[in-house]
């Protein structure tokens, strides 16, 4: 072998050495910067598992998902992982019920704007790198109170014209009497020595309509003077809860 063939063949060598060395240094990065990307994942989920736990509790005579400050725009320290950092955002989701698209088309819209909150939690650590989990977090089920249910008149004249109406609004309360948002209602007359019939029912079914004189089959309509009431019922949770408004007096 001459002494050029010798040294080609360590210039060979050697530089085939340097590109396996590269490559397992390549390798050896891809794998931490894997392996970081794997433990940053995990911390974000345990972040948001931490978020709803807290978001089904109480404090202060609330249920926490009535108050979000402790996760708005808040930045700390992984204390299990310190090399991550974890920021946490929220804003309320509005969503059309049933489909925020059917909903679109409609002009009184059945909307929940206070049913869902949106959580991002971006886990970052050195070198600029981040995970980011983006999940919704539904307001829990709650204890009510008793009664659960609390009805309005938003407008009514007591004794109440022939032909007039009256306006109602629903609330359904949670233990603490806070009322829990976005809940609809079936509404419904109750009749006493009177009777009435329904006008109008929102579309979130939250209000309502009542107006003095009752419908006959034949298309006609008439009056009933005398006292009744708007009830107001749902079956939030599953059992079904009701109550009526103030009482209504009819005039003939």
């Amino acid at each position: 072998m001459s002494l050029a063939e010798l040294v080609l063949s360590f210039f060979l060598l050697s530089a085939g050495i340097i590109v396996v060395a590269q490559l397992f240094q390549t390798s050896l990065r891809r794998n931490a910067d894997s392996g970081r990307a794997a433990r940053a994942a995990m911390v974000a989920q345990s972040k948001l598992a931490e978020i709803r736990q807290w978001a089904a509790g109480q404090s202060a005579g609330a249920y926490n998902f009535d108050n979000w400050a402790p996760y708005t725009n808040v930045t700390v320290t992984d204390p299990d992982e310190p090399v991550f950092t974890v920021t946490v955002r929220s804003q309320d989701q509005t969503v059309g019920s049933l489909s925020t698209q059917l909903e679109s088309t409609q002009t009184e819209q059945r909307l929940l704007t206070r049913s869902l909150r949106k959580v991002e939690i971006t886990v970052s650590w050195s070198g600029g790198q981040a995970y980011r989990l983006v999940s919704l977090v539904g307001d829990p089920t709650r204890q009510l109170a008793s009664p659960a249910i609390n009805v309005q008149a938003t407008s009514l004249a007591n004794p109440l014209a022939a032909g007039a109406t009256a306006d109602f609004q629903g609330q359904i309360l949670d233990s603490n009497n806070n009322p829990i948002p976005d809940v609809g209602f079936r509404w419904g007359v109750e009749a006493g020595t009177g009777d009435g019939m329904l006008d109008w029912v929102h579309r979130d079914q939250r209000s309502c309509r009542f107006i003095n004189r009752y419908a006959l089959k034949d298309g006609s309509t008439i009056q009933v003077p005398g006292t009744c009431w708007v009830r107001a019922t749902s079956n939030y949770g599953g059992p079904i809860h009701s109550n009526v408004g103030p009482q209504m007096v009819l005039s003939p």
